[in-house]
């Protein structure tokens, strides 16, 4: 009984020693094939900067803080926008003086010598030098001229109307004038000349010299001794000569000069037995603006 008892203990031990070294076969098998199936460690590099470019410029500094150019004026290239050969300036004009009538079969010689008030804006496109200009003028002129020698008078018909507007006759009378009053809208084209300095400098005074002509579209109303007012749209056409010193002064630049025109006005007002036309000359003096 001893013998096999000590026979099964040496059995027992060589069958742990057997399963040992299988398990530690194994393990170190499953090692190796782990160690295989891992991926190689990772080695973190530092990035390089990127390096600037050659022909890159740093960055300029944010400007200060504070109001723009546009409103504290200091007026950029001196003289404003600038067009597609050369700037385009803008005026504001302001004129008034006396009109005499001139010429005229019979308002020629009634029309005492009248005032001529009128308002406008111009568009100046200059040349690259700014000596010269071409301009397009708008303007809202009046004009009006008391009668004189009411002893001349014009046959004038009047149309009798009965209560429900029909014409039941016509009779004359003798009228003479007592006052004329012309409103009128004008649009012209002129050119003008520097004659001492020119547009764009702005430390010195300019003079120039321009000419211009154009159309007018407007109103009349006749005032009679013996009638009430009649009234009539009248048109005209005009030439003018206008010369004027430039003052510089910041961002303006303003104008005081002299016009004289030449007016030619077409008007019904004498109706048609009765010459109505009237020729006058407008002498003006001239204050503005240019910006």
């Amino acid at each position: 009984m001893q013998g096999l008892s000590a026979w099964k203990v040496e059995e027992r031990m060589r069958t742990r020693m057997i399963f040992s070294s299988a398990l530690l076969l194994v393990m170190a098998s499953a090692a190796a094939r782990a160690q295989e199936l891992l991926p190689a460690p990772l080695t973190l590099e530092p990035a390089k900067a990127a390096a600037p470019a050659a022909d890159m410029a740093p960055a300029s500094p944010a400007p200060p803080p504070g109001l723009s150019h546009w409103i504290t004026y200091t007026k950029p290239d001196c003289c404003g926008p600038v067009g597609g050969n050369g700037p385009i300036g803008y005026e504001l004009f302001l004129r008034g003086g006396l009109s005499l009538p001139v010429e005229g079969k019979n308002f020629g010689h009634v029309l005492d010598v009248g005032w001529e008030v009128e308002g406008g804006a111009r568009s100046l496109f200059f040349n690259p030098a700014m000596d010269r200009d071409w301009s397009i003028d708008f303007g809202i002129s009046n004009i009006l001229n008391r009668g004189q020698h009411s002893d001349r008078k014009f046959p004038y018909t009047i149309f009798n109307v009965d209560a429900i507007g029909q014409v039941t006759g016509t009779s004359t009378v003798q009228v003479s004038v007592r006052e004329l009053n012309r409103t009128n809208v004008s649009l012209g084209l002129g050119r003008d000349w520097y004659l001492v300095g020119n547009a764009r400098a702005c430390d010195c005074t300019h003079w120039r010299f321009g000419v211009d002509a154009g159309g007018r579209l407007g109103t009349a109303k006749i005032e009679f001794y013996e009638l009430s007012h009649r009234t009539d749209t009248i048109t005209s056409m005009y030439a003018g000569l206008h010369t004027d010193l430039e003052i510089p002064r910041g961002c303006c630049t303003f104008l005081i000069g002299a016009r004289a025109e030449w007016d030619y006005t077409w008007t019904d007002l004498l109706q048609d037995r009765n010459n109505g036309e009237l020729q006058d000359v407008n002498l003006m003096l001239t204050f503005g603006v240019r910006f």
